[in-house]
């Protein structure tokens, strides 16, 4: 799921974001829809609020929580993967990443220029962190591509900063 002006809203897959689970007072109509809003309930926290049993005296709201931007997450199991991104115009000084590895896995980014030359890489980092910033050697003020490889990680969003 992803936005650029926070009014308008891609979603891409269709798999579903929170499943009725055990309880069979979950699996009637309008049960698990969200109640409008995602809401900060901690640093490093969203908060989503689903309907469960719907039609029954029990009906209520439940709260389920995710890490922040933890909607999605480009994946890569222990044998590793990277992906590279568009070409993009970026202005900043530092990158700053949501991801989370194990204590085997990590993240790298290498920035690459229009022609695909590579800018500068970042060295392997690894832990879970929801803001972990990255500074660069140079600002960047021209259009750049990432390359992204990844081992036992998720990457969940990822933005420049002054």
């Amino acid at each position: 799921m992803s936005s650029r002006d926070g009014v308008r809203w891609r979603r891409p897959f269709l798999e579903a974001f929170v499943r009725p689970g055990l309880d069979p007072s979950d699996w009637v109509h309008r049960n698990n829809m969200v109640a409008r809003g995602v809401v900060p309930t901690g640093s490093n926290e969203i908060s989503i609020y689903v309907s469960r049993h719907y039609t029954y005296p029990t009906c209520s709201l439940e709260r389920l929580t995710l890490r922040t931007d933890g909607f999605a997450s480009v994946h890569a199991g222990y044998a590793g993967g990277e992906f590279t991104t568009r070409l993009m115009r970026v202005d900043g000084k530092a990158l700053v990443l949501n991801f989370a590895t194990s204590a085997a896995g990590m993240v790298r980014v290498e920035i690459l220029d229009s022609s695909g030359k590579r800018l500068e890489q970042t060295p392997a980092i690894f832990g879970d962190f929801v803001s972990k910033r990255v500074p660069l050697r140079e600002p960047l003020s021209s259009p750049v591509r990432l390359r992204i490889s990844m081992k036992d990680a998720d990457l969940y969003s990822l933005q420049f900063t002054p």
